[in-house]
């Protein structure tokens, strides 16, 4: 079941320190299946659970009024078994998982359907909220 996308509580914490540049900064998306669970004290990649694959995240931008925004996230595909896309995960890369920190968990598509690719083989893109607004 879907809980919403939502920001990491670490992401909050680089913001307002200018800690992050999203434009800049070398950030990953992760797709993750089932075995993952969003608990707002897990921190860094190091956290993470059923990865099942990873992604540059494209075309980033920040628009004036503080909107995020990148292209359609695409991961490799889904290959069967147990192996089903429910959920997104980007991350701030410092090469190290323990000090990689989490910024955005997302299982939601921008339509409000939950993000649900099977395992199948297909290849698969993720679209990126319309617009995140980022306090």
């Amino acid at each position: 079941m879907a809980i919403g996308n939502r920001m990491y509580p670490r992401c909050h914490a680089l913001l307002p320190l200018k800690g992050l540049d999203w434009e800049a900064d070398d950030v990953k998306a992760s797709a993750l299946g089932d075995g993952y669970t969003y608990d707002p004290a897990h921190q860094s990649f190091a956290d993470l659970t059923d990865v099942i694959d990873t992604v540059d995240v494209p075309d980033r931008a920040v628009s004036l009024t503080g909107e995020w925004s990148c292209g359609s996230l695409s991961p490799g595909p889904v290959i069967g078994g147990s192996d089903t896309m429910t959920r997104v995960v980007m991350w701030l890369d410092s090469g190290t998982p323990s000090t990689s920190w989490l910024l955005l968990y997302l299982d939601t598509n921008s339509d409000l359907t939950e993000i649900l690719r099977e395992g199948d083989g297909s290849a698969v893109t993720v679209p990126f909220p319309t617009a995140l607004y980022v306090p």
